[in-house]
């Protein structure tokens, strides 16, 4: 964690802190002076560092309209990475009680994924290169931020978007539980057609960056689920080793490999071929019988 927290420096954390509650007096009444509130509230007494800082670009996400906090999210998101923000985001949200409908979340969801509508301002401050990057970068953290607060228990099923005219209502109507449970139904079967049923809709409905968004999902949890099951072989070999009774050496010369190979794949670093798990399996459950005998 340090490691990836100390890219933001502490006088860069400052400088971000002090410029969003400088402009405490351009919040506008109502709705916003509450998040305003909750979520400054997080910032006293506390010191300056990477938290800090992703509260306050948070907390002037959800309230203000100006393009240079889109510019400081793409610092925050380039220094930690999207998933240690989103993170660092989802436990503010947590801490202010964002209410039903999630409007904190919905607000700052919304300036992320609109960066594009304020392409002009951005290439006026950072040029065009940039420009491409940070709407890029806003867009991923719509995505992130998503997901970062999907719950541990699967959410309700959602009924799936059948129509340009329900990906409309969607987008400009919907707000972040919505949204959300919409993602989870990606998150649960990311190899599924959802992804690029939604895809084809934003598409036809002229909003590329939410199709864009989908997919992105589907690629994030498609990725997390391969981890998964990497390490769900690695710890299955493991076993299988441990059971057999031999060596690590002994067990890889008996499934015709070298130690080094075998080494790869109780690590996790290499997944064998489905051949070379088979294998493995026969090998271990073999020599494991035998042992069983044996000591019977």
């Amino acid at each position: 964690m340090h490691a990836m927290t100390s890219v933001v420096r502490l006088q860069d954390a400052d400088r971000i802190i002090t410029d969003v509650l400088a402009r405490a007096d351009r919040v506008p009444r109502g709705p916003e002076a509450v998040v305003w509130r909750r979520l400054a509230a997080q910032l006293d007494g506390r010191p300056a560092g990477f938290r800090s800082a992703v509260v306050a670009n948070l907390l002037a996400l959800a309230t203000l309209d100006d393009p240079a906090d889109l510019l400081v999210y793409h610092e925050l998101a380039k220094a930690a990475g999207h998933a240690e923000v989103a993170r660092r985001q989802q436990e503010a949200l947590d801490l202010a009680g964002d209410g039903q409908g999630l409007p904190m979340t919905t607000a700052v969801v919304r300036r992320l994924g609109g960066a594009f509508r304020v392409e002009s301002a951005l290439v006026d401050a950072v040029g065009i290169s940039t420009t491409a990057d940070v709407v890029s970068t806003c867009g991923a953290g719509v995505v992130h931020l998503l997901l970062a607060g999907l719950p541990a228990e699967p959410l309700p099923d959602v009924r799936p978007i059948a129509s340009v005219e329900e990906m409309h209502d969607l987008h400009e109507h919907g707000n972040a539980a919505v949204w959300r449970a919409h993602v989870a139904a990606i998150a649960a079967h990311p190899w599924g057609p959802y992804p690029k049923h939604l895809r084809e809709l934003a598409d036809r409905a002229g909003k590329p960056h939410f199709g864009a968004g989908a997919a992105l999902v589907a690629e994030l949890c498609r990725a997390d689920a391969e981890q998964a099951e990497r390490r769900a072989v690695a710890r299955e070999i493991r076993k299988l080793v441990a059971e057999s009774g031999l060596s690590q050496r002994a067990f890889a010369s008996a499934v015709g490999t070298s130690a080094s190979r075998l080494s790869t794949y109780v690590t996790g670093s290499v997944v064998p071929s489905a051949a070379m798990m088979l294998r493995i399996t026969r090998t271990g459950r073999r020599f494991a019988e035998a042992r069983a005998v044996s000591a019977g």
